[in-house]
């Protein structure tokens, strides 16, 4: 008899992608086995097996940052190599839900054959590509792309069972696109609190010199990261010796703009464009940090999704100077995070000073900010909802899952 599993579908490395792991953390811990077939690195192998997962990398991950074609050659690659292990695995497994992680929407139709025999399907799109194409590419031909890519979204949201989605703004997007409200979750893509640990001792007072700031992430121009390295000036001339610590992976050519500037300015000694770390090297730099900076630009994009570093500054306890944007201020107001206005140096520059003049405004923030996050948003109320949506799609009310091997 086949075994009785759950099946996750991912370009993303594992256990390289916060989201991912959470959700994987989540069936272990209630005993769902599960396959994962995902993205592999160099450092990887292609197979690995973990308590009652299963993980087969298949293809290797791109660079994030890549032109449009070379995005679709990996896409329909991985897509292949994925339909064909899919294909396999099924032949000895009685996979009940398969969970397709997104980008792009299409990948849903690896687990075509599988939805035909029964199985549910469910996407979960942490990004929308409908949304997100005219923030990331230019050109042309943009408005065909747009065009194809709403009618792939329409298809998808309709062949699948359930949608998931990491923000309200990509909710309320879908919903005015294709309707179907009623399949269509919310799961924030929020800090993972194995890692990001609440600094509650940390004691502030007046930075009048040597003020530490961090960045970390995708590093290209709708991150916003440019903006913030022009307030270093301003920042540095109030505030001596302050630093702006930069950890990510970087877009070539905005590197290059970045690294003009600072030389331009003068200001190699207070900012630092550091490589991608791993996220419990990144908590270690946190908690040498006075402010966590998430400076995004504004598009329609940006204020529809959110930024998982806030919610991992948040959970560490460090205050937050961020791009004032809707996503963002629905889940925290102005009582948790300092806004600034999007793209505006100056007035990033004048929020952090004030930060760091007022240490009762520091802990004032980072105290709502935590109250907000544990209240609503850690990655176990999070996890809690993945899966009661997976024990509805089983039919079931009891959410340890019953091998039925």
């Amino acid at each position: 008899m086949k075994q009785t599993k759950i099946c996750i579908i991912a370009k993303y490395n594992y256990p390289f992608d916060t989201r991912l792991v959470q959700q994987v953390r989540a069936l272990m811990e209630h005993g769902i086995p599960c396959d994962i077939i995902c993205g592999l690195n160099s450092s990887q192998k292609a197979f690995e097996k973990l308590n009652t997962i299963n993980i087969y990398r298949v293809l290797q991950k791109p660079q994030s940052q890549v032109s449009f074609i070379k995005y679709l050659i990996t896409t329909v690659k991985f897509f292949m190599t994925a339909f064909i292990k899919l294909l396999s695995l099924s032949l000895k497994n009685d996979y009940k839900i398969i969970i397709v992680h997104t980008l792009p929407e299409f990948l849903v139709f690896v687990a075509s054959i599988n939805k035909l025999f029964g199985a549910k399907l469910i996407l979960d799109g942490r990004d929308i590509t409908v949304d997100l194409v005219s923030s990331r590419w230019h050109g042309p031909c943009l408005i065909i792309l747009k065009l194809f890519a709403r009618l792939v979204e329409m298809c998808c949201v309709h062949f699948c069972d359930v949608v998931i989605t990491a923000s309200n703004g990509f909710r309320r997007s879908l919903i005015a696109r294709c309707g179907n409200p009623e399949k269509i979750a919310v799961m924030i893509n929020t800090a993972d609190e194995k890692i990001f640990q609440y600094m509650g001792q940390k004691e502030f007072a007046p930075i009048e010199k040597n003020a530490r700031l961090i960045y970390h992430g995708t590093v290209s121009n709708r991150f916003g990261v440019f903006v913030a390295v022009q307030a270093m000036q301003i920042i540095c001339n109030s505030i001596p010796g302050s630093t702006l610590h930069v950890y990510g992976i970087y877009d070539s050519n905005y590197r290059r703009k970045i690294e003009k500037f600072i030389s331009e300015a003068q200001i190699a000694d207070n900012v630092y464009l550091n490589d991608v770390l791993p996220l419990e090297q990144i908590y270690s730099q946190i908690q040498t940090m006075d402010l966590g900076i998430v400076p995004y630009l504004s598009d329609h994009f940006m204020n529809i999704a959110l930024s998982t570093k806030m919610f991992e500054y948040i959970a560490s306890g460090l205050p937050v100077v961020a791009s004032r944007l809707k996503s963002g201020e629905e889940l925290f107001n102005d009582s948790c995070v300092h806004y600034f206005e999007p793209g505006s140096v100056q007035n990033l520059a004048e929020r952090v000073l004030e930060l760091c003049v007022d240490p009762e405004l520091r802990a004032e923030k980072r105290e709502s900010a935590y109250n907000v996050f544990k209240s609503k948003y850690t990655s176990e109320i999070q996890s809690r909802q993945y899966i009661k949506i997976i024990a509805n799609q089983l039919g079931i009310e009891d959410l340890v899952f019953v091998n039925a091997s």
